[in-house]
């Protein structure tokens, strides 16, 4: 795949950075700028590409890195963000002893840096990362001594041969002379801290810890860095009291709320995962005056929009001052999201994911530090923001800003005001039937400047297996429909290409409407000269833009995920995305034995309905075939149909599949063998009854419990009416035939638990459990939230009666203060959970 770049010279010039912008940390803490003691806030992203896997593929590419370079830091400053932080590969920069190697790596390293300042991005520099260079391949043999101690993380804090290069090495680093801005890092405003390590695992002993952390902290001082330092404290978590003893300025966390590496997209409402970031030792001696920054997040594994904008409110609310997503996918690669398959974050391949990161870092930029807005539901809406599970909707709706992430019909406050607007999809100002980002910016009275991205079309779940040759998201350019309706355009306007190679020619439109495709556009309602306008606060262009290329399509392609389960009687709609569909062909859904037109909705959409005398109980097997040849396309998945009218299924160990059901624990660094004696599997009895059991050999109490998690969707199933469901009923048994007290908790969409405890005895059986009987409770957060010190536990402030077609999971525990004397093996096994009537 080639990559073309559309960059126009940059027509704008920001004032330079001076050593008076440089940044302090007073005795509360605080971050501010020494120039006139301001609070700071800086938000933005992780990005890679001068190093590692990223940079060798994009050479493999047969690509320019600068070039690339250009384009993504490009994307940054469109999206607002000010912030960048990687953690260099020393072992591609460093030899054995520490010395700086001054190779292409390092040289790239340097672009970066001078392309982020033209931006105003600051930059927060992190010398040692300890890694390979080799994710997700494997690791080359460098020179490095990380390489040398063989990435062995403790050896590298404790060893004093270790320690003496990394010493050598910071230094030398940050003295470096960048050949592009000709300063060292060392006297760049630009970067505005250090921090010193990324992800160090230290051991024991405490002395030891801060003795490592005050030895490299002096390193850096001693070559008059007047800058602050900073240590990352989320990993080695049990080593709190070492960290706050250390002669450091701040500390670094993370944030992956709902885990990583699921490899399928996390289902669910995951807005309770983001709602509160607690620090346990906040009150702590050492840890008032500290500044706090977030080196890395993520809403891993998920697709969804609406989650940015709640993880940027819950870091202010903490305290944070900086927050940089983990990590930008760079353009090349980001059609198959194959750096990091568990992040997928760009603007032209997640355009809505995007625009909710840009509203995110306005939400990181305006709520005041600690604010709280109370617990969810309620803090969905804080100041001008809003997000939206049930929408999949982040948005900002401020006196000049209006920005939503998909279809809204929110209404602008002041749309007479307005002075930016960026969106995927519709809203009472813009309707457009493409599916790529788009920016409208106010240059002068009635004069717009509009950038149209191209299509984004997914079709994979983008956090399974990643391979270069599978593509996720196909870029589609494409001539699009929209409509602008603006106050001070009227709807009278013409429309003017700006950038380089936009081959779209001038028009003008009598109500608001056109036809245009990707690129950059005038749209005013008076003659002006573009070479008299720019953009004001705006660190781009006015003809800059950048777009990859629309790529080769496929002859036909579908991707489609119908319901797994599904109630028998009620109308069943399905669509799909499609792409490429052949001139004169048309698209027929086969449902059995039937067949049904596939009629199509928007640009990529195909939609059907199966009538509901079609959808009896038992099994439905669909197919997206080519009505005219016969061809099919694509074998979709079956769908189970249900007979919920007397039994609701909730769970049935027979019918699901492993990677549906969540574990309570991820890898457990201060218990390096719990996950050798905690099991979760599938097991089939000799009269052949499956049940899925969770089981440990021992019990550590300091782990609170086994357990797991089974995302039942019952409003993918789109059950509705009321509720006539009154029990529950459950089929299970101790795992070692003496009894086990269980909890099941029933979380519904809206982030709302109900549990009960119930106790297992002998042999497998059946109980049943009046809904009366479930009161309102915590719910466990599965996947474990990361970093380890955060709440495993989540609480609602509202709590509805409970509705069962309303359930979204279960989860299924064995809770230890219910069963001390358990013998041998401890745990349960569960056949099947349903709701039932009278």
């Amino acid at each position: 795949m080639r990559l073309c770049v559309f960059v126009i010279l940059v027509c704008f010039s920001l004032p330079l950075l001076a050593q008076s912008d440089l940044l302090y940390v007073d005795k509360e803490g605080v971050l501010r700028r020494k120039s006139d003691q301001q609070e700071q806030s800086f938000f933005g992203v992780n990005y890679t590409l001068p190093f590692a896997y990223a940079y060798r593929h994009v050479k493999a590419m047969g690509l320019n890195p600068e070039q690339v370079i250009d384009a993504d830091v490009y994307h940054f400053a469109r999206l607002g963000l000010d912030a960048f932080r990687v953690h260099v590969w020393d072992t591609e920069i460093s030899d054995a002893e520490g010395n700086l190697l001054n190779n292409e790596h390092l040289r790239l390293f340097d672009y970066l840096i001078k392309k982020l300042k033209e931006r105003n991005i600051r930059i927060l520099i992190t010398p040692i990362a300890y890694w390979g260079n080799g994710y997700p391949d494997r690791n080359e043999e460098t020179q490095g001594f990380s390489n040398k101690f063989r990435y062995n993380k403790k050896k590298l804090v404790t060893n004093d041969t270790a320690i003496a290069a990394q010493e050598n090495y910071i230094k030398q680093l940050l003295l470096h002379v960048n050949p592009y801005t000709k300063l060292s890092y060392r006297d760049d405003p630009g970067i505005i801290a250090c921090e010193i390590n990324n992800e160090p695992d230290h051991g024991e002993d405490n002395k030891q810890t801060t003795a490592y952390i005050n030895r490299m902290a002096d390193a850096v001082r001693s070559i008059n860095w007047k800058k602050p330092v900073f240590y990352n404290i989320s990993q080695a978590y049990r080593n709190e009291e070492a960290f706050l003893a250390a002669r450091v300025d701040g500390f670094t966390y993370q944030w992956y709320s709902n885990g990583l590496v699921a490899n399928h997209t996390t289902p669910g409402n995951t807005l309770p995962y983001v709602d509160n970031y607690a620090i346990p030792y906040k009150d702590w001696p050492g840890f008032a005056d500290k500044a706090k920054i977030i080196y890395e997040f993520d809403a891993a594994d998920v697709r969804s929009s609406y989650m940015y904008p709640a993880m940027a409110r819950s870091f202010r609310t903490a305290g944070f001052q900086w927050a940089t997503q983990f990590a930008w996918d760079p353009t090349p690669l980001a059609y198959a999201n194959t750096e990091y398959q568990t992040h997928y974050l760009n603007l032209a391949y997640t355009p809505a994911k995007a625009i909710s990161f840009m509203i995110a870092g306005k939400a990181f930029h305006r709520v005041p530090r600690f604010k709280t807005y109370g617990g969810f539901p309620a803090d969905t809406s804080f100041e001008q923001f809003r997000v939206s599970y049930k929408e999949d909707l982040s948005e900002l709706n401020s006196g000049t800003e209006f920005y939503y992430s998909n279809n809204t019909n929110t209404k602008p406050v002041t749309p007479s005001k307005l002075q930016h607007i960026a969106g995927v999809g519709n809203s009472p100002l813009v309707s457009y039937s493409g599916t790529g980002a788009y920016f409208l910016d106010r240059v002068a009275p009635g004069v717009w400047r509009l950038e149209l991205m191209p299509d984004a079309v997914g079709m994979k779940d983008p956090f399974t297996s990643a391979a270069l040759n599978d593509t996720a998201t196909y870029i589609v350019w494409k001539q699009q429909n929209m409509q602008v309706q603006l106050p001070d355009l009227g709807k009278r306007f013409r429309i003017m290409p700006l950038n380089q190679d936009n081959k779209n020619k001038s028009l003008s439109t009598t109500d608001g409407r056109f036809t245009a495709g990707p690129g950059v556009y005038l749209l005013s309602a008076k003659e002006v000269n573009p070479a008299t306008l720019k953009l004001h606060s705006l660190p781009l262009g006015m003809r800059e833009f950048y777009a990859p290329p629309s790529m080769q399509l496929p002859a036909v392609k579908v991707f489609a995920e119908p319901p797994r389960e599904f109630p028998a009687g009620q109308d069943l709609p399905v669509s799909a995305t499609v792409l490429s569909l052949p001139e004169g062909e048309e698209l027929e859904l086969q449902v059995n034995s039937n067949f049904l037109p596939l009629t199509k909705q928007t640009v990529y959409n195909y939609a059907a309905i199966i009538p509901a005398s079609m959808v009896d109980e038992g099994e439905l097997r669909l197919a997206i075939r080519l009505k005219k040849s016969g061809y099919v396309v694509q074998n979709l998945r079956s769908v189970r149909v249900l007979d919920q009218t007397a039994r609701l299924e909730l769970f049935n160990a027979r019918k699901v599949q492993e990677d549906t059901v969540l574990k309570s624990w991820w890898r457990i660094k201060n218990f390096p063998d719990w996950n050798r004696r905690t099991h979760y599997k599938f097991d089939t009895s000799e009269n052949g009854v499956v049940s899925y059991k969770a089981s440990a050999d021992t019990f550590n109490f300091d782990i609170p419990f086994i357990g797991w998690q089974y995302s039942c969707n019952m409003t993918d199933i789109t059950l509705q009416g009321e509720n006539i469901y009154s029990t529950i009923k459950l089929t299970g048994a101790p795992a070692n035939g003496k009894a086990a007290s269980i909890r099941l908790i029933l979380v519904d969409h809206n982030g709302n638990a109900y549990g009960r405890n119930l106790t297992l005895e002998g042999t497998s059986k059946t109980y049943e459990l009046s809904i009366s009987s479930f009161s309102k409770s915590p719910f466990l957060l599965i996947p474990r939230p990361y970093p380890m010190f955060l709440p495993l536990w989540f609480n609602s402030t509202v709590y509805p009666p409970l509705q069962l077609p309303s359930i979204e999971k279960i989860q299924v525990l064995y809770m230890p203060e219910e069963n001390e004397k358990a013998e041998k093996e401890k745990g349960y096994l569960i056949e099947a959970i349903w709701g039932a009537k009278d």
